[in-house]
């Protein structure tokens, strides 16, 4: 036995990800069993569908066989490095070919290490988790330009990357998906009158309140622009309806929570204090789109409910 590894994660704390490659099944189960203890992990049994993995999920590392029919393994590095999509993701093979000349023009191509079998578990293990440290710190380096300077929550661009990623595991599990977004009411009559300062330091507090609001896990907020902010609250129930009324929860648990900072608004229609509206959609994803018909509807119920009078919520089923 060899001394435990811990768990990997991210630098917002959350598990990293692994997608095994390999034509064989027992090889595919013997490493999930190695590593789901790190690691979330997927599989694949072939090289395309490897690349639909990595392009809907965009995994943390690649765990990867060489030697394997219709698609080798060097083939699939190759669509993935063609791919800006998953041009960054890193590339451990794990393969039978023990020639050194292969192991040179792997490593040429862009793989990030190359392990030979057989090979002790241990050592599997070391260089696996080994990579994902410095898939981590890359992430932590990237999250850098996805947050937003003002609030310190997630930004338009990390939020696009969310609902892409949501929507892609949606579609994988057959269940559904629930898209909202924010608006702070009557935001420029604030400004107006209480000034641009107070402004932004009213729309730091809203940030807060809708984080903790949304705070499972799998909730995404953001701000997407201006005095909008953009919700994505995961499939939250057995039916349709249910999964509506649960992101119908949240949305007005986050609407009550602004009311509730009890900021003065003197010149709003809606309330004596800071409000939003927000609008949120539940539905399937369709394919190819990353979540924007959704974003769109979400965006329609949004329109209604300030036209309903503001500091108010509006839901739809997609």
């Amino acid at each position: 036995m060899f001394p435990p590894f811990p768990a990997t994660s991210d630098a917002a704390g959350t598990r990293q990800t692994v997608l095994v490659v390999d034509d064989l099944e027992p090889h595919r189960n013997l490493l999930e069993d190695l590593l789901f203890e790190y690691a979330d992990v997927l599989t694949a049994g072939c090289g395309a569908e490897a690349l639909e993995v990595a392009r809907e999920l965009r995994p943390d590392l690649i765990l990867m066989d060489i030697l394997m029919p219709d698609m080798d393994g060097l083939q699939v590095l190759q669509a993935l490095q063609a791919d800006p999509q998953t041009r960054g993701i890193p590339i451990v093979f794990l393969t039978a070919l023990h020639a050194p000349d292969a192991e040179a023009h792997a490593l040429a191509m862009g793989a990030v290490d190359y392990i030979t079998k057989p090979v002790h578990s241990p050592v599997i293990m070391a260089r696996v988790l080994a990579q994902l440290r410095m898939a981590a710190q890359r992430r932590a380096m990237l999250e850098l330009v996805f947050v937003d300077e003002l609030t310190g929550i997630a930004n338009r661009r990390h939020f696009d990357e969310a609902l892409r990623i949501e929507c892609a595991k949606a579609r994988r599990t057959g269940r559904l998906l629930s898209v909202g977004m924010v608006d702070v009411d009557c935001f420029k009559q604030f400004n107006d009158h209480y000034g641009h300062v107070a402004g932004d330091e009213a729309l730091r507090a809203v940030a807060g309140a809708l984080r903790q609001a949304l705070r499972r896990p799998g909730d995404f907020v953001a701000r997407f622009g201006g005095e909008e902010f953009a919700l994505i609250v995961p499939d939250g129930g057995a039916t349709a309806d249910a999964s509506a009324a649960t992101a119908a929860r949240r949305a007005q648990a986050a609407c009550d929570a602004v009311c509730a900072l009890g900021i003065p608004h003197a010149d709003s229609t809606a309330a004596p204090v800071l409000t939003v509206s927000i609008g949120m959609v539940t539905g399937p994803c369709e394919r190819g789109d990353g979540g924007l018909a959704l974003l769109e509807q979400a965006d329609q119920c949004l329109y209604a409910a300030k036209e309903g009078g503001r500091n108010r919520v509006v839901t739809r089923n997609a």
